[in-house]
């Protein structure tokens, strides 16, 4: 056989060979992307998942999305990194190192593990009406390291690395027979405080004995609950539950700050706090012990342009007692408290 025909079989193997691994690649392409469920309820399941990645150590990915479209309920790790033993650590809403609106999911290993499926999984409630195209679900991977300190991020980049948000409905399983939420025994939301955030309380809601579930048994909407007043939250029952009760709630402004607290004659004590606008007055309780069960005194004070006052102390005074302050606000007629500020100790004369 010639040289030249040599040559041309050798060059048309290699064409075929690099084909076939080209299509390998593309067929390979390593994914990120966050996979978003949402049932009839209009419970909402997020899953972070990663496809074609290989072999990595650690990485820390952000996931944000619309605090006013979704109420976070529960996060937890997926089986993608369970099964290689990596330690995770989550922060969220729920443990409150992250306001409402992110998650960042870190994990970690000594050596580099194999890293597919699942890799977090977070619950949302929200309300059926819900497009998830307006949930603002967004995926940043931050950190993606090989344990030589490599990072594979350029890698996933150049293998058209991409977030990307799946839209699916799942039908809820209808029961024979539901329960009704007016057979529930729903408890008072107590009086919450202004954070300048969207405020969410959860509720107790018990049901011949048995406390629900969020996001088993019942969903939780709000409105309003960003500003101070009065707020709202819609309970809709799912699964075994059905129906929809409002209940209303309040917002109270924030604590005041003790500026002074000093005690300049026999069993008193001199105060002078920080003014809170949008409250309708203070409460201030002196006591002998942190805990502020003995020897406590309330005293309210009706105007908020007063920020001073002194107090004469229960007791014998010469000992020393804990102050805390906190604004109110009238709404509908009636006191609504905030929670207190931190307590300050004075040594009383």
């Amino acid at each position: 056989m010639k040289k030249s025909k040599i040559f041309s079989v050798v060059l048309a193997m290699f064409l075929i060979l690099t084909l076939n691994v080209g299509a390998v690649r593309a067929a390979d392409t390593a994914r990120i992307y966050l996979d978003a469920v949402q049932a009839k309820s209009g419970i909402v399941t997020v899953s972070c998942k990663a496809e074609n990645v290989g072999k990595i150590s650690n990485g820390k990915l952000r996931i944000t999305y619309a605090a006013d479209k979704l109420h976070l309920v529960k996060t937890e790790a997926g089986d993608g990194l369970k099964k290689g033993n990596f330690q995770t650590v989550i922060n969220d809403p729920i443990d409150g190192n992250k306001a409402e609106g992110e998650i960042v999911f870190v994990f970690a290993s000594s050596r580099e593990q194999e890293v597919s499926g699942n890799l977090v999984t977070m619950t949302f409630s929200a309300s059926e009406k819900l497009d998830l195209k307006d949930t603002g679900l967004n995926l940043k991977a931050e950190e993606w390291n090989k344990t030589s300190g490599s990072d594979i991020n350029v890698s996933i980049k150049d293998l058209q690395y991409r977030s990307e948000v799946i839209d699916k409905i799942e039908p809820t399983p209808t029961p024979e027979k539901k329960i009704s939420l007016n057979d529930t025994q729903i408890a008072e939301i107590e009086d919450q405080t202004y954070t300048g955030r969207a405020v969410r309380p959860g509720v107790t809601i018990q049901y011949q004995g048995k406390t629900l579930t969020e996001a088993k048994d019942y969903a939780l909407i709000y409105k309003k609950n960003k500003k101070i007043g009065k707020a709202s939250v819609t309970i809709k029952g799912i699964g075994e539950y059905e129906g929809s009760k409002t209940m209303t709630f309040y917002i109270a402004p924030r604590p005041p700050r003790i500026k002074k607290a000093v005690s300049d004659s026999r069993k008193k004590v001199s105060l002078s706090w920080s003014k809170k606008k949008q409250a309708d007055g203070y409460q201030i309780k002196i006591a002998r012990d942190k805990q502020f069960t003995r020897k406590v005194k309330t005293v309210n004070i009706k105007k908020n342009t007063k920020v001073k006052k002194t107090v004469k102390v229960k007791g014998k005074g010469r000992a020393k007692y804990y102050v805390r302050i906190r604004s109110y606000k009238i709404i509908d007629g009636k006191k609504h408290y905030g929670k207190f500020g931190y307590k300050k100790a004075v040594r009383i004369k």
